[in-house]
């Protein structure tokens, strides 16, 4: 039985009943000059390779990206974008893909429910194009009608910016059994990277560049020679570029909570996609021949998107990621970037070398079914309670001090195993 194939057939059909809805239609319905259009296919997406490609984005939402996972994914039934035109031109696009997944829903890290599922999932930057009001409107409508037709059981806006119009569509627009709980907007930091090293390094508040200039120095003159950085990023380096990164990323706590680097089938992928378009950048700092820290990430459209980072905690008093960072920022400023966007996650050292913030948070919409005010129920009870948990925890800094335990259980047992 082909899986795939079976729910893409039944897509079909939901979309055929879909065609004759009077409201914005998925498909291609027309209000005065502005029109929706839903690509499914990857014959679809090349139609609108040119402004696609033109405008700029994450690299997440790349016309390239989006068709190699398609391809080479059994879980992806087909892409999910949503085009809005006017005056027959492209004018947004709002980049997703259509998944047949396990649901899961949990308080802290224990499971409270489990489900398999039809999901439209919206990765991080997934909108491309204009962000007006009306465009924003348009394609969170169109969305609701493929939920509300059967098409998926939930969608997912994976950290919008709070302050856009889409975000703001999609907090407003659906009905309230339709709109899952929101968490606590999370900060995203950005570096924005102005001029030579020198401006670049004199932008940064004058306590941390004394401290970066001490901690360059104590590590150079405890390691001497030994300490050197090396950048992997062509094809025929790959695989050495990740048994160098894994020797650091297995010792970290990341290791221990499963996540962050990993040599996978599917990192390798995604690893080999980038370096073949001449974008993958693992950066390495050595103690002579033994990696001590990495910092791992992906150049498009000028920017440098940080993936994963770690340092071997034996050298945790020398600073090593913070010395690899002062490098890669030599190179980037040759190199002519225009800002580092370091990510998910509040991190300090993304606080201390970020010159611009936003907030950011995940929407839930889910369809208008049984199935779907199932999962609203699961989403609102379970966000809730996180949310209420962590505030309870964050009194005294009793979060931070558990992080603080659990990261260094989890690195000497990373390091042991």
């Amino acid at each position: 039985m082909n899986t795939k194939y079976d729910a893409q057939v039944a897509v079909k059909s939901c979309v055929e009943a879909e065609d004759s809805a009077p409201t914005v239609s998925a498909h291609a319905s027309v209000t005065g000059s502005l029109s929706v259009r839903v690509l499914r296919t990857i014959e679809e997406l090349e139609e609108f390779r040119g402004p696609w490609s033109a405008w700029d984005g994450h690299p997440h939402s790349d016309i390239d990206f989006l068709q190699m996972l398609t391809k080479s994914r059994n879980e992806i039934v087909s892409p999910y974008v949503v085009v809005v035109s006017r005056g027959g031109r492209p004018d947004a696009m709002m980049i997703g893909r259509l998944e047949s997944r396990v649901i899961r829903y949990r308080v802290g890290y224990l499971p409270v429910f489990r489900t398999e599922g039809l999901s439209i999932s919206f990765p991080y930057g997934q909108l491309r194009g204009n962000p007006s009001e009306e465009n924003c409107r348009a394609i969170v409508q169109a969305i609701l009608n493929s939920l509300k037709s059967g098409e998926a059981d939930i969608a997912t806006l994976n950290y919008s910016d709070t302050s856009g119009c889409l975000y703001q569509q999609a907090m407003s627009l659906p009905g309230f059994l339709n709109r899952g709980f929101v968490a606590v907007p999370q900060l995203h930091h950005l570096m924005r990277l102005q001029g030579s090293f020198e401006d670049i390094f004199k932008a940064l508040s004058s306590s941390y560049r004394q401290a970066l200039r001490s901690q360059g120095r104590k590590i150079e003159k405890k390691l001497g020679e030994r300490l050197r950085t090396h950048c992997f990023r062509e094809p025929a380096e790959l695989d050495e570029g990740i048994r160098t990164v894994e020797q650091v990323a297995r010792k970290t706590y990341h290791r221990g909570l499963g996540v962050g680097f990993d040599d996978s089938q599917r990192s390798r992928q995604l690893m080999r996609f980038h370096a073949e378009r001449g974008e993958l950048r693992l950066f390495v700092a050595f103690d002579g021949d033994a990696p001590i820290a990495f910092w791992a990430g992906v150049v498009h459209g000028g920017w440098y998107f940080s993936d994963h980072t770690g340092f071997d905690p034996e050298y945790r008093d020398s600073s090593p990621g913070n010395y690899l960072f002062v490098k890669m920022l030599e190179e980037f400023s040759r190199d002519g970037l225009r800002g580092i966007d370091f990510g998910l996650g509040d991190a300090v050292y993304k606080q201390r070398f970020g010159n611009q913030t936003f907030r950011e948070a995940s929407v839930n919409l889910f369809a208008p079914r049984a199935k779907g005010l199932t999962l609203w129920f699961f989403q609102s009870l379970t966000a809730g309670t996180n949310v209420i948990l962590k505030k309870i925890l964050s009194r005294g800094d009793l979060v931070g001090k558990l992080k603080r335990r659990w990261r260094d259980r989890l690195a000497q047992g990373s390091a042991e195993s």
